[in-house]
């Protein structure tokens, strides 16, 4: 199973200028990686946040790789 994630940056609640956390969310899980690689590829050429990978054991691909 492998899931796609979106990181994109918190709302400012109080309206200062501070950095603020980012927020991360499920977007949609797939069986098939080659799927799941098209469809993050395909929404990081879309959007301004980022999407990236899980895999079950909750590691990230990065680069051609999982990492912790």
């Amino acid at each position: 199973m492998y899931t796609l994630m979106k990181s994109e940056q918190a709302r400012s609640t109080d309206g200062s200028n501070k950095p603020r956390d980012y927020e991360q969310r499920e977007v949609a899980r797939y069986l098939i990686f080659g799927d799941a690689l098209s469809a993050c590829v395909n929404a990081n050429r879309e959007a301004e946040s980022r999407h990236y990978l899980m895999n079950a054991s909750g590691m990230e691909y990065y680069a051609s790789n999982w990492i912790d």
